[in-house]
């Protein structure tokens, strides 16, 4: 019997408001790890027993409230998924959507600040960083390889939903940031905070480098700005994204391989590949090489992954190309030793045998980095 398994048998002993708490954590949990939409969250489905909680505590209240807040938000999403892949869209016709969307997620946010945990920020920021980064990036089909759709073009209602998730995302961490004594505070989750940042600078500085003009010649609504807010480029991204990693991989217990290590190494990844940037993105134009957004194509970054068995002071670093060979090389290579602390059944994860999430216990998270591996490690 899995974790899962034994814990639902436990939980199912429990009585049913205690059942609906137990379940609310547990999401919660497993939430600073995973997206709203992974099958791993799935599992702790509240929805049905929600009406039959009037006797839960008042303190735990909010995590029913959360989860409430999301099952709508996630019907919102259903209606954008279309608009986020073609090109055929009417930012009118989905405006509302975008607008439930950001509402009712602001909603969550501000709900999670009131719960015993203080794990559901943080879970909510996951998530906000997982809606950003599926605008901007290819992500990996929910079964095999083969029924994947490639994206058509980023769409307008990509980018507004992109920009909802950067504004949620900030949201999440300025709400964090006074939320002290739970187990989602920095203490906890150091590392992943500093991810979290990272992500955050890398969605505005993509909001920002997008051609104002382009958005206007195709019909896309300008994204709203912050102005107090600087945008930064990959350099600085890559930069942060190398620190977590730094962290995460010279510990030999890594306790933050999940929530920060892993996403880390993914992001890398996709950077060195030369996603991520508007250029990059078939439907929208270039970024102006001479404007405050646009940025270096070449980085320095450590030619082999940090190995926490390795003592060496020195570190060999390669100065690359976004998107060329080494570059692609390198950011494979810091992947694959993220994916190597991976087990399955107390047994080291076999990439070969993994073609859906189901084969890596419904993580979307451990399934999108041995995705993106394959897809850039074929010949």
């Amino acid at each position: 019997m899995g974790p899962q398994l034994a814990i639902h048998s436990v939980i199912q002993k429990a009585s049913r408001s205690d059942q609906i708490v137990c379940k609310a954590i547990c999401r919660a949990v497993e939430g600073t790890i995973d997206p709203h939409n992974s099958l791993r969250l799935q599992a702790w489905d509240i929805v049905e027993g929600i009406a039959g909680a009037e006797k839960t505590a008042l303190e735990w209240s909010a995590l029913l409230n959360i989860h409430h807040f999301q099952v709508k938000a996630e019907n919102e999403l259903n209606a954008l998924e279309e608009s986020f892949q073609t090109g055929h869209t009417n930012v009118q016709a989905t405006k509302h959507a975008h607008s439930a969307w950001r509402s009712l997620t602001c909603r969550a946010i501000k709900e999670a600040t009131h719960t015993p945990l203080g794990l559901d920020v943080f879970a909510l920021a996951r998530n906000c960083i997982y809606e950003g980064c599926r605008v901007m990036f290819q992500m990996p089909p929910g079964e095999g390889m083969t029924e994947h759709k490639q994206r058509v073009l980023v769409t307008a209602s990509g980018v507004q939903h992109l920009n909802d998730a950067a504004y949620c995302l900030e949201r999440c961490l300025s709400m964090q940031h006074g939320k002290k004594g739970g187990l989602g505070d920095f203490d906890t989750f150091p590392s992943a905070h500093k991810y979290a940042l990272a992500m955050l600078k890398w969605f505005k500085w993509y909001l920002c480098a997008i051609d104002q003009e382009a958005l206007i010649r195709h019909e896309m609504a300008p994204s709203e700005q912050n102005e107090r807010v600087p945008c930064h480029g990959p350099s600085e991204v890559c930069r942060d994204l190398l620190a977590v990693l730094s962290v995460v991989m010279s510990s030999s217990v890594n306790p933050e391989l999940m929530t920060a290590g892993l996403p880390a190494a993914v992001a890398l990844a996709r950077l060195l590949n030369s996603e991520g940037s508007p250029e990059s993105m078939p439907g929208l134009q270039a970024i102006k090489s001479n404007g405050p957004y646009g940025h270096r194509k070449t980085l320095f970054v450590p030619s082999q992954p940090r190995n926490f068995k390795d003592q060496k002071n020195h570190v060999l670093v390669s100065h690359v190309e976004l998107g060329d060979a080494k570059a692609r090389q390198i950011g494979a290579e810091h992947l694959k030793a993220a994916i190597a602390l991976l087990s399955k059944n107390s047994q080291p994860l076999v990439m070969q045998t993994a073609s859906s999430p189901q084969d890596l216990g419904g993580s979307t998270t451990a399934w999108e980095a041995v995705w993106l591996y394959k897809s850039m490690t074929i010949n």
